[in-house]
């Protein structure tokens, strides 16, 4: 649906080179693949109604990813450079680049499992018999993996 990003180009053919793929009626392949990057979003303890409770999924793990963006930008600007803009075409070069950015990197797994039964998903499918395995570097499953925030941190305070 959504065409591949020009930043995307080359980990997405590295990875369609490599991977076992699901049927090739099932997927786009030459459509935009998602994720980019990871955080672990398990258990994450938020207050509701003065209550603490443990939260998965992007409702953890962006907020966490989004935490690590404002804290490089706090050093940025405290260091008198512009804090950081559109972020992908950033981050996959300097994946590339300098691949310590990279504190884990998702090699093992896949996405063919989503929402289990009950709860708000009373009808929701287990597991699917097709989905993207996840390797070595870039894939759908963890995209580019987990930021070292530090390792971040040294690369984007050398940046003009």
């Amino acid at each position: 649906i959504t065409s591949r990003a020009w930043y995307q180009k080359s980990a997405a053919a590295q990875y369609l080179q490599k991977a076992q793929l699901p049927p090739s009626f099932m997927f786009n392949a030459n459509g935009r693949m998602y994720n980019d990057l990871v955080a672990v979003g398990h258990n994450l303890m938020v207050v509701i109604g003065g209550k603490f409770t443990p939260v998965d999924g992007t409702s953890a793990s962006a907020p966490i990813f989004a935490g690590l963006i404002t804290l490089l930008n706090d050093q940025l600007l405290r260091n008198g450079k512009e804090p950081l803009g559109f972020l992908n075409p950033l981050l996959y070069a300097m994946a590339q680049e300098s691949p310590e950015i990279i504190a884990n990197d998702v090699v093992v797994g896949n996405n063919r499992c989503g929402a289990y039964p009950g709860g708000d998903f009373p009808h929701a499918v287990e597991c699917c018999p097709f989905g993207f395995e996840a390797v070595e570097g870039f894939d759908p499953v963890g995209g580019l993996g987990s930021l070292s925030y530090g390792e971040t941190l040294k690369r984007v305070l050398q940046l003009d």
